[in-house]
């Protein structure tokens, strides 16, 4: 097992000495945040920061994108489109994902909350068709497969099960059971998904180096982190442990 966490400005600052010697060994940063019609930023402001201390502590890094996947069209806000986002978030990652060393980039899916669906003028169909674009979009900026970072509430609630585009590439389900994972440890999956790469297993835990609590990860083993971090990513890890469908 290969240990990491995941952070954003909510932890700064971050001693990322302190986070290396505690046997972290890599990290996802957010870089992309929502969309400028919503909260005023496309990027996480501590990214740079993050990214440019981490690999000075020896950590492999990686960026991941939450995305706002708001309803565009005539009549409403300018850059909303899955498109207009990926330009803007590869752009302010700074290429981060795009070359082989990187690992991965993901995409955070887990806003709106369905119970605000009516508010933002969302619906499952335009969500699911959001992200599927957005990832598409990524790719090509990149030049390589993009991942899904999500969790079974409200991947299932936008029909993720039918999302089967999804299951062929990286996977990093949020599934927090609090136990350090051990060789051999894995999380339980959800239609569609049969593999993974990376998981949550803790979303609040102390590391040392981190002044707030933290989300905790594992990557289950050298060759799951060798695709992650090459050109061609490939899904390693199986998994029969997944809920029947319901």
């Amino acid at each position: 097992m290969i240990y990491g966490i995941d952070v954003s400005d909510i932890q700064d600052p971050v001693d990322w000495t302190k986070v290396a010697q505690s046997g972290i060994s890599f990290v996802y940063v957010k870089c992309g945040n929502g969309n400028t019609e919503v909260d005023g930023l496309d990027a996480d402001p501590m990214f740079a920061k993050n990214v440019a201390g981490a690999r000075a502590a020896g950590l492999i890094v990686g960026c991941y994108h939450f995305c706002y996947p708001l309803p565009s069209g005539p009549g409403l806000p300018a850059g909303r489109a899955p498109e207009d986002q990926a330009q803007l978030h590869f752009t302010a990652s700074a290429g981060l994902g795009s070359n082989e060393g990187d690992l991965a980039t993901m995409i955070d899916a887990e806003w709106p909350d369905p119970s605000q669906w009516a508010m933002w003028k969302c619906s499952k169909a335009q969500i699911a068709d959001w992200f599927e674009r957005y990832a598409r979009k990524l790719e090509a900026l990149s030049g390589r497969q993009v991942g899904l970072y999500s969790d079974q509430f409200f991947w299932s609630s936008i029909g993720g099960p039918g999302l089967t585009d999804f299951a062929l590439r990286p996977f990093w389900p949020a599934r927090p059971t609090g136990v350090r994972p051990q060789d051999g440890s894995k999380p339980v999956l959800w239609d569609p998904f049969t593999s993974w790469q990376v998981w949550q297993w803790s979303q609040g835990s102390g590391v040392s180096g981190i002044p707030t609590m933290v989300d905790l990860d594992v990557i289950p083993d050298d060759a799951t982190m060798q695709a992650l971090r090459g050109m061609n990513i490939v899904s390693p890890t199986a998994s029969t442990d997944r809920p029947p469908s319901t």
